[in-house]
């Protein structure tokens, strides 16, 4: 008796791995834009630049898993950040986040992260004619983010201001949240470059108080983040550089 044969449904992209390096070259860090065809991303920064990468808009494929594995993280940083507000590839609204952290680091060898996309919505069941209301969007972790467990890490509520222009000189910004003077938790650049451009003036257990000299950084969307190095633990918030409107 023959056996029933099944055939390929040709209608299903494969997914596979892709293999991404950083480099010394300008712009050699990215960020470098995934896509849902991604299943398993090597981020190799054996180069010794760190590596960003942005994941794609999570309402494309609810529920895709992405797998980010960094094989030399002790050598430099990899970063995986949801896609900034108002710079989508194909003129689509961006505006993601990663839930709870932010954005990810990863900073060991070996260590991996997988991501799942999550975009749900509801309708106000009272009031049936009112559009849709968005009540969750974006990418979780499908188990602890970067293996770190969430109350070992440092709390970022907001950020004020959200944005500065570049080249205005010296501007201070508070991060509010739940911090630890007594490790102490410290100012940490993220994905902002050069490093040098951010100074903390002050730490409490609220507020954390920072310069950025916007005569050195680009006009871009950032995460900068607070580290806590009793657990080597990160936590990141957006904040944007807005581009110099002067002549």
């Amino acid at each position: 008796m023959t056996e029933q044969y099944n055939q390929i449904n040709a209608n299903i992209n494969p997914r596979g791995a892709r293999y991404i390096a950083s480099s010394l070259d300008p712009g050699g860090s990215g960020p470098f834009l995934l896509t849902f065809d991604d299943d398993i991303v090597i981020a190799d920064t054996v180069s010794g630049a760190p590596l960003i990468l942005t994941l794609p808009l999570s309402s494309e494929f609810e529920g895709f898993e992405i797998t980010v594995h960094a094989p030399n993280g002790s050598t430099a940083d990899v970063f995986i950040q949801p896609l900034p507000p108002g710079d989508p590839p194909d003129g689509t609204p961006g505006g993601d986040t990663i839930v709870g952290p932010g954005a990810v680091l990863l900073n060991v060898n070996g260590q991996a992260i997988k991501l799942a996309a999550q975009f749900n919505i509801d309708v106000d069941v009272d009031d049936p004619p009112l559009p849709p209301v968005l009540v969750r969007r974006g990418w979780y972790c499908t188990g602890e983010c970067a293996g770190r467990s969430p109350q070992n890490c440092p709390e970022i509520d907001k950020i004020a201001p959200t944005e500065v222009t570049a080249g205005t000189g010296i501007q201070g910004v508070i991060m509010t949240g739940d911090f630890d003077t007594d490790i102490p938790d410290t100012l940490f650049a993220g994905t902002l470059t050069p490093a040098i451009a951010l100074t903390e003036t002050n730490l409490t257990t609220t507020d954390l108080d920072f310069d950025i000299d916007t005569d050195l950084v680009e006009p871009g969307v950032y995460f900068i983040g607070v580290y806590r190095s009793d657990f080597d633990c990160y936590t990141f918030i957006e904040f944007t550089v807005q581009a110099s409107t002067a002549p």
